[in-house]
């Protein structure tokens, strides 16, 4: 069990990483367009067309790329807060468990009195096995 926390933990962990260079990565390549445009901005100015081409040429890729890389770190975002859990979460399955326990829940794998096993789902839902 500890395991298998501490291996979550560590994907977890791997994600958020992933996630801030994603964030410093396109924060730069934004700086990159910004620079880019004023200089195609500049080069229109001064008639120099040409130059304003190659400009041009050279910022459309990275304009897509900036793109696709917003759209990683808006899945990587759901994708950490989806893993994580809050305290309200932790506390609610706490109460539902408790609740399972007064209702006289049966343990997994007793036969209840119809005579069909009943298990408990994590979500505290159940579920009769016939």
């Amino acid at each position: 069990m500890e395991s298998a926390l501490t291996a979550r933990r560590t994907v977890l962990d791997r994600k958020i990483e992933t996630r801030d260079a994603a964030r410093s990565d396109l924060k730069t390549r934004r700086e990159e367009i910004a620079a880019l445009a004023a200089d195609i901005d500049m080069a229109i100015a001064k008639d120099r067309d040409d130059i304003a081409r190659f400009l041009i040429k050279k910022e459309k890729p990275l304009s897509r790329h900036c793109a696709e890389l917003a759209r990683h770190v808006e899945s990587l975002d759901r994708e950490k807060d989806a893993a994580t859990v809050t305290d309200e979460e932790v506390e609610l399955e706490l109460l539902r468990r408790k609740e399972g326990g007064k209702e006289g829940a049966v343990p997994m794998g007793l036969k209840t009195p119809g005579g069909a096993r009943r298990r408990f789902c994590r979500g505290g839902c159940d579920e009769v096995v016939i």
